[in-house]
């Protein structure tokens, strides 16, 4: 459908950087959606856009869409949808400081992907469990999970997944003042990051 097209170009302009013209196709989108009164559509039409507020650092925007988010996968039913919003949350409130609440987010979202079985979103959980230990200075406690995540992401040939894994190793090892290892892992990521077009991820590599 005319909506389901418009969110594919949009999460490509969104991974090329362009964020503008992704808000704008997204909001067709979610326009759509709601004349429709499809829940799911409408689910992630504000999913996609709450990512685009917090990529640009408008995290109470991004809340407002997630939450929004989050209430219609409730009512559709569908658990995985939620889990992923609840892993886009939690990335929120760990970026705030507020790691206590991140962390009892991840928790239930491992646990929806446990009943769910789905390893890609197990990953995810994994990648943004690590990253609230890591904020709390547990580093040995994130490199294990890390390790997880990208044995699971290359199992899955997910390779957006592979890249995002190894600019948190190499982030974290960079922190160990492994400084050889981290621009050896790092410049794997921008590898991987370059063959898949993700330019935004480029971006955090050069950062």
């Amino acid at each position: 459908c005319k909506a389901a097209c418009l969110e594919g170009r949009g999460y490509i302009h969104r991974v090329r950087g362009r964020l503008d013209e992704a808000l704008r196709l997204d909001e067709e989108a979610l326009g759509i959606y709601d004349a429709a009164g499809y829940l799911r559509g409408q689910a992630t039409a504000r999913h996609e856009i709450g990512g685009i507020y917090a990529i640009r650092g408008e995290f109470e925007r991004a809340l407002a869409y997630y939450q929004q988010s989050l209430d219609l996968w409730g009512r559709s039913g569908d658990l995985c949808g939620r889990a992923l919003t609840q892993h886009q949350i939690a990335y929120i409130h760990r970026i705030r400081g507020e790691l206590d609440e991140a962390m009892g987010l991840c928790r239930e979202s491992l646990k929806l992907d446990k009943r769910l079985g789905d390893q890609q979103a197990r990953a995810a959980t994994l990648h943004a469990m690590a990253w609230v230990h890591r904020a709390r200075g547990q580093r040995e406690v994130a490199f294990d999970l890390l390790a997880e995540t990208l044995k699971i992401n290359r199992a899955l040939k997910n390779r957006k997944g592979e890249a995002a894994a190894l600019h948190s190793q190499g982030s974290l090892l960079r922190i160990e003042n492994k400084l050889d290892d981290a621009v050896e892992t790092l410049d794997q990521a921008l590898r991987l990051r370059r063959d898949i077009g993700d330019v935004q991820g480029q971006i955090e590599r050069l950062n």
